[in-house]
């Protein structure tokens, strides 16, 4: 019942944490959720895309993105955020994207932390089909994003080098966002 989760069932403080380290070339990545352990990155047509390990079910309905975000709102870890402030799906391919946007920028030191993981399976029946045959397969990996939701976070960097970088990764999302700083908050 575990989903073949290969570390000791415990739940995360917080529900998705992916830290990446600039000055290391190998990628630090963790990730929980809803208690089980889920995989980090996986080498997908030559590039290295975020998914799943195992899900409980293969297909997922569509869902809703009304609403407001509360948990996960806030700077946990960086000094400088990217928040999203309206609803929409963001795939593991725009993820990596934003991430190469902003690490490329910022080239040495600093640290992100991706607070989003694409969980939800989106299916797509192929070309010109004839109804029916069922759900079509599996095309790509998306994280539901609601208004409110911090995305990344970034720390250890000038702050118009954050600003700049989080400006790129923005440019690859397909949600409205927001550059926010800890000092914004505290004012």
């Amino acid at each position: 019942s575990r989903l073949g989760c290969r570390r000791p069932f415990r739940r995360c403080a917080w529900p998705w944490r992916i830290i990446v380290r600039f000055r290391q070339p190998e990628l630090t990545v963790s990730a929980c959720a809803r208690g089980f352990c889920f995989s980090r990155w996986r080498l997908i047509g030559g590039q290295i895309m975020l998914q799943p390990r195992r899900t409980k079910y293969r297909r997922a309905h569509r869902g809703r993105m009304g609403g407001a975000r509360t948990v996960g709102s806030t700077l946990a870890f960086g000094d400088y955020g990217l928040k999203a402030v309206g609803p929409g799906w963001v795939s593991s391919r725009q993820i990596e994207a934003a991430r190469r946007a902003a690490t490329g920028y910022v080239r040495r030191g600093g640290k992100i932390w991706i607070r989003i993981f694409p969980d939800k399976p989106v299916s797509a029946r192929p070309a010109e089909t004839r109804m029916g045959g069922g759900k079509g397969a599996v095309d790509r990996w998306v994280a539901v994003v609601r208004r409110g939701r911090m995305l990344y976070e970034m720390s250890d960097v000038p702050e118009d080098v954050a600003r700049e970088a989080l400006r790129r990764a923005a440019r690859k999302l397909s949600v409205p966002t927001v550059i926010v700083s800890r000092n914004d908050s505290l004012s």
